[in-house]
Parts: C-alpha cells; sequence; structure tokens
C-alpha cells in the first residue's frame, strides 16, 4: 500500500526512525559566544549559592532542554532584568542545543571549584 507521496509505510517509518536518535549536527555545535553566555550564567548561579539545586534541577529537566528554552522565551519580560534582551534571546537558542545543559553544568561546577579554591597568580 502506498501513500500519496509514493512511499510504503515501512519506508516511511524507517525514513522517521532515522532521525529518532540523530546526534548533534554541526549547526547544533556549541560556539565559544555559547560557552561565553553559559560560564556567565554559572557565574550568576555560584554567586548566589544556588549550586546544589541549579544542578539537581538542570540534570532533572535535561531531557526537556528545548521545552526550558522556550519557557525562558515566555519568561523573557521578567529575567530581562538579570539579562539584556539579546542576551535571553541568545540563551534560549543555546539551550535548544542538546549539549547546552552538559556545557552549563560542567561550568557551574567549574565556577564553584573556583571560587572555592581561588588561583594566586601573582
Amino acid at each position: 500500500m502506498r501513500s500519496a507521496a509514493g512511499m510504503s509505510f515501512s519506508n516511511r517509518l524507517s525514513d522517521w526512525l532515522s532521525h529518532a536518535f540523530a546526534v548533534d549536527t554541526p549547526e547544533q555545535q556549541l560556539t565559544q559566544e555559547d560557552v561565553a553566555l553559559l560560564d556567565r550564567v554559572a557565574a550568576m548561579i555560584v554567586k548566589r549559592g544556588l549550586i546544589s539545586p541549579a544542578v539537581m534541577f538542570l540534570e532533572t529537566a535535561k531531557p526537556l532542554n528545548f521545552i526550558g528554552s522556550q519557557v525562558l522565551v515566555f519568561l523573557n519580560p521578567i529575567v530581562t532584568i538579570v539579562f539584556s534582551k539579546w542576551e535571553m534571546t541568545h540563551l534560549s537558542e543555546v539551550l535548544e542545543k542538546r549539549s547546552s545543559v552538559d556545557v552549563l553544568i560542567a561550568a557551574i561546577e567549574r565556577a564553584d571549584a573556583e571560587r572555592a579554591h581561588p588561583s594566586t597568580d601573582s
């Protein structure tokens, strides 16, 4: 049985499943600018002492990072108190990328370690 597009059900299913476990494309990889923004967010989290709740929330919500990025769009008027409008837009775009949550968690842990053990470069 063929669909209007000329593909059988099994071919359409196979095509659909081929994208189900796709890895990030080059467009989905984080740029240096993206990482710098995540480092700034991590520094704010550490400065406010929210390391444990933030990491726990991020680990729990990791599969929903795209939805979380869309929540930031919704909360944009409130969150622009802390970030500029450009940073909020950029942050929501960065959080759409799969690897962003892991990078943010690593940045939080790195910022916390630097706060606990400041380097003594003199």
